[in-house]
């Protein structure tokens, strides 16, 4: 069943766990921006100073990649240092996903844009243009399909994701309901 494992939190935002079960999270508004939940259900200060996180998601290669909107900037954490490389700057990150090819996408929601970062060569360019919202973004399982939603539209969309990491066949996938 549930349990509450915090409570007090300002902005609680970009939850992902890693490959032991260790669930994280970021607090917006918080001097201990990022905490981490073990399976024992305690709760700890993960890492100070890694303000503005709002998204972010393991990779196969064990590093935390994180979007950090405030500071115009996508980073990686090595979760065992706690050191942060920032990988692309100037940038306005919103959420994020992690190929196990190590190809990223984050949404640039003011852009109106979809970014591809190959992490392994540092390649960057814009997969897609033209949500007039982006923000929400995953993987299906099968890493073959990305669903992006749009929060100022009315649909969610979806791309194949091609061998090289390149985006084809948009199209709208479902419908969402607005109140």
């Amino acid at each position: 069943g549930w349990q509450l494992v915090n409570k007090g939190l300002g902005f609680s935002d970009a939850p992902t766990v890693d490959d032991k079960g260790n669930f994280y999270f970021s607090d917006l508004r918080s001097e201990q921006e990022l905490f981490r939940v073990g399976s024992d259900g305690k709760v700890t200060p993960f890492l100070k100073g890694a303000t503005g996180i709002s998204g972010m998601k393991f990779g196969k290669d064990g590093k935390l990649y994180a979007c950090r909107a405030r500071a115009r900037e996508l980073v990686s954490i090595d979760v065992k240092t706690s050191k942060i490389t920032v990988l692309a700057k100037d940038v306005r990150p919103n959420d994020l996903v992690v190929t196990h090819k190590g190809y990223l996408y984050f949404t640039e929601t003011p852009k109106k844009q979809v970014t591809f970062v190959n992490t392994k060569t540092g390649e960057l360019k814009a997969a897609d243009i033209g949500i007039t919202g982006p923000n929400g973004i995953c993987l299906s399982p099968d890493q073959g399909t990305l669903a992006v939603s749009n929060f100022r539209g009315k649909y969610c969309w979806a791309f194949r994701v091609e061998s090289d990491g390149s985006l084809k066949l948009k199209q709208p996938y479902m419908t969402m309901r607005r109140k």
